[in-house]
């Protein structure tokens, strides 16, 4: 009996001890539900859904079954398939700020998307997107909306651990590239085409606080036709990004970026000039959060040489956020941002600074100005009305950096016009109101208004006010 008794007590004390481990990885695997339940997400390779291979942490949603389709018992291997429909109206008054005759424009731009992303284990994924895009109705065609079918994004990863605490990846194929503060090199997302790069992609992590990419790509060339697009042999762009997390005490949140991109590429920076250009980034960037208090510091230097002049350009940016734990959660923000003009035309340096793949509605919905020669400041306001409802409200001043120097196209990057010299640094006064409603995970509604004021120095370059309208439905799955 008292074996008996002793075996029942070890057969209790090891069901009590499973029971608890169960019960301790239960709790993790909750505690690894993403906080945003893994997407979708604004880049579609960001989404995670392996937390669904575990059945508790399923809700029954519609969604989940495509988001993760179990291809074998290792919860490592599965399938996602989702896409996006995105229809945008857009209307302009002056598309070109009147600098192109007739230039009045109003269209429906449709973006059409379908992609899988095969994960075999932690080591190999495959991700494959599919997309179709078109404008219907535009008086003045922007390129970035027009592709039939073609492919979007086709990649491999292979990622693979050299210790405990450093994992290396490779990333050969094609695929949407946005870096750091997404000022530089962004994803056009305003527009139907996103930018898209063929080459090679591959970074190093070490534990969380670590991460350095590096590539060497070249821009898609994108096409009306189906299954047409390719590499643009004309341009290379290569670098290499580090991001640390620090911590400390005394901070909530603080990251470090530091960069070096080097472009290469034909250019025709002004209206007669037009050449091989090799332009270099070096920059550094600090942003993080303390309590309800957000900061964005980024500096950035070029050099390099294009034809006969050696480049000389710079930008600085700041931002700096408040959140008020009020009703309608404010949030006030000031952002302000300079990138250098080139004073003097007729000497052996070019001081103009030029984005490799520029945010180009960064100053306005409508997105006219490029990211050169420009001053801007741009306070605003945002209110939650609803749980789901935000509006923002912004005035923003936007001036030339130099008189001396030209106002410039986005995102193109050449002049608006031949004269150079004006007798005002002011481009414009830009009004923007922004409601944006998240009816789901899956379903958004965005109204965009900007009313882009011109400025003396836009009206003697022939330039008029433009307003701006954009009604957005997106569904993304």
């Amino acid at each position: 009996m008292e074996m008996t008794g002793s075996c029942h007590m070890k057969v209790k004390r090891i069901i009590l001890a499973v029971s608890f481990f169960m019960g301790v990885q239960g709790v993790y695997a909750q505690e690894n539900v993403p906080s945003d339940l893994g997407g979708p997400r604004f880049i579609a390779w960001n989404n995670d859904y392996q937390y669904l291979g575990n059945s508790d942490n399923r809700t029954g949603y519609w969604a989940e079954g495509l988001n993760y389709i179990p291809l074998s018992q290792n919860p490592e291997t599965y399938l996602t398939v989702g896409g996006e429909g995105r229809w945008m109206y857009e209307y302009l008054n002056h598309a070109s700020a009147n600098f192109e005759p007739n230039d009045r424009n109003e269209s429906v731009a449709q973006r059409l998307r379908l992609f899988g992303d095969l994960h075999l284990n932690k080591n190999f994924r495959l991700f494959l997107e599919l997309g179709d895009n078109w404008a219907y109705d535009a008086e003045v065609p922007t390129p970035a909306n027009y592709d039939a079918v073609d492919i979007q994004q086709a990649f491999f990863d292979y990622q693979f651990k050299l210790n405990e605490n450093m994992q290396v990846g490779f990333r050969p194929g094609r695929f949407v590239m946005p870096l750091g503060s997404k000022i530089l090199v962004s994803t056009r997302d305003g527009s139907n085409l996103q930018y898209n790069y063929d080459g090679l992609r591959a970074w190093l992590n070490y534990q969380d606080n670590l991460k350095v990419d590096v590539f060497n790509v070249k821009p898609v060339k994108f096409k009306r036709g189906s299954f047409d697009d390719q590499a643009d042999n004309s341009r290379e762009f290569k670098g290499i990004y580090l991001t640390a997390s620090m911590s400390d005490e005394n901070i909530d949140k603080a990251n470090f970026d530091l960069y070096f991109f080097d472009m290469n590429h034909d250019r025709k920076i002004f209206t007669d000039q037009f050449g091989k250009q090799n332009r270099n980034s070096i920059g550094a960037r600090l942003y993080g959060q303390k309590n309800n208090i957000d900061y964005d510091f980024e500096y950035v230097h070029q050099f390099g040489d294009f034809g006969e002049k050696d480049i000389q350009a710079y930008a600085v940016f700041s931002k700096f956020g408040y959140q008020i734990d009020q009703k309608f959660n404010p949030y006030i923000a000031l952002q302000s941002m300079l990138f250098s003009g080139d004073n003097d035309l007729n000497d052996q340096k070019l001081k103009t600074f030029e984005s490799p793949f520029s945010r180009t509605a960064l100053f306005s919905g409508a997105a006219e100005f490029g990211l050169m020669n420009a001053l801007f400041i741009k306070p605003s306001l945002s209110l939650n009305l609803l749980p789901k409802v935000n509006l923002t409200a912004s005035y923003a001043v936007l001036q030339k950096q130099t008189k001396n120097d030209s106002i410039y196209h986005a995102p193109s990057g050449v002049s608006w016009n031949d004269h150079y010299q004006t007798s005002s640094k002011d481009i414009a006064n830009i009004t923007e109101l922004e409601l944006n409603y998240d009816y789901s995970r899956n379903l958004n509604f965005n109204v965009l208004f900007s009313n882009v004021d011109a400025g003396q120095a836009l009206k003697e370059m022939g330039g008029k006010t433009n307003n701006y309208i954009s009604v957005t439905t997106q569904f993304k799955f």
